[in-house]
């Protein structure tokens, strides 16, 4: 099955401005012979400030002693506005920030706050090019992602051209343990495909972190790489030295590797030998044709290039790399208390 690509503010006339205020000077001769004028032009301006109010008055009516009482009557009337003021503009700011919360919810599908004690947060990223009208889902073993059922399928946000999304929070995973999972494409008109190359694995319970994220490809049919039926698990013993912290585990099938044989990995970076063939990083066999490594790649710069390779074990050298282009680690995702894992779908050997 193939994939496409998808397709993801008046300034004010300055000239009325002072037209407005040589009206207001031409139209005070005016009405300057009228001595009731002056109280008009007093009450126009709302917003007077109050000592101004204490510098007209006060010289005045200095002589009469109700007058000071009156104005400070009127200058106690005021000032007390003030603070209706300061309150009002702090509820404004409340309800600014509460959007902004709102916002963030929406990059998780089910909408949930972080993992709490007992729950693994596991970011679903997949790297698939969709076009106008079509969807991605992810189905699989576990009631969240809809045991199995299409039709409880969990969707998939897009993100960008390149990736789909979801954010799950999978509780008890004692109890959960290794969980399958695939992803479905529905069609414009509402019919769903499935991918190549049987299901993914997650296997939560050895896994120390509480946040996760895996990076998917979604798998084409009739590659070159599904063999799975032709072969047996690889049971070739690697001796991998592991690190003590890891941010990254390389996941990747390879049912075409022989006995004997093992999945390599290098790269442009310090940790993955920066390409050098008599140096690659072993990957160790697991079941359903499995290879995986943990590499801590905390200090590399991204983005990172890298390709996996055909090593043979006993005699100690590469046999091949990869065929097509290097693959590409956009950007470092891992932090404290975070995985990431790149499920790079199958090793593209014959």
């Amino acid at each position: 099955m193939s994939a496409n690509n998808n397709t993801e503010e008046n300034k004010p006339n300055k000239s009325t401005a002072p037209k407005k205020a040589a009206e207001q000077k031409t139209g005070a001769p005016k009405k300057a012979a009228p001595k009731k004028a002056a109280p008009k032009k007093a009450a126009e301006p709302v917003a007077t400030p109050t000592v101004a109010t204490k510098q007209t008055v006060a010289p005045k009516k200095a002589k009469a002693a109700k007058v000071p009482a009156a104005a400070k009557a009127s200058v106690e009337a005021v000032e007390p506005k003030a603070t209706p003021v300061k309150k009002a503009k702090a509820s404004i700011t409340e309800t600014k920030a509460a959007p902004a919360k709102q916002s963030e919810a929406k990059g998780s599908t089910n909408n949930t706050p972080g993992p709490s004690k007992g729950t693994k947060k596991v970011t679903f990223k997949l790297r698939f090019h969709t076009k106008y009208g079509q969807a991605l889902f992810i189905t699989g073993n576990h009631e969240v992602l809809g045991n199995n059922d299409p039709k409880k399928a969990l969707p998939l946000q897009y993100i960008n051209h390149e990736f789909w999304m979801a954010e799950v929070n999978f509780p008890n995973v004692a109890a959960s343990g290794k969980i399958n999972y695939s992803y479905l494409l529905q069609q414009e008109n509402g019919a769903f495909a499935e991918e190549d190359g049987g299901e993914k694995e997650l296997d939560l319970s050895g896994i120390k972190q509480a946040e996760i994220t895996i990076v998917d490809n979604w798998n084409i049919a009739g590659s070159y790489q599904h063999e799975e039926d032709a072969a047996d698990d690889n049971e070739t013993d690697v001796k991998v030295k592991e690190p003590k912290t890891f941010t990254h585990k390389f996941l990747i099938k390879g049912p075409s590797i022989q006995t004997g044989q093992t999945v390599c990995l290098l790269g442009g970076t310090n940790v993955l030998n920066n390409w050098d063939e008599t140096k690659p990083v072993l990957l160790r066999a697991k079941e359903n044709h499995f290879f995986e490594a943990n590499v801590d790649l905390s200090q590399a710069e991204f983005p990172v290039l890298y390709k996996y390779g055909v090593y043979d074990v006993n005699e100690k050298t590469l046999i091949q790399f990869e065929a097509g282009d290097d693959r590409i680690l956009l950007q470092n995702e891992s932090g404290a208390d975070k995985l990431t894992i790149l499920s790079d779908g199958f090793v593209r050997v014959a």
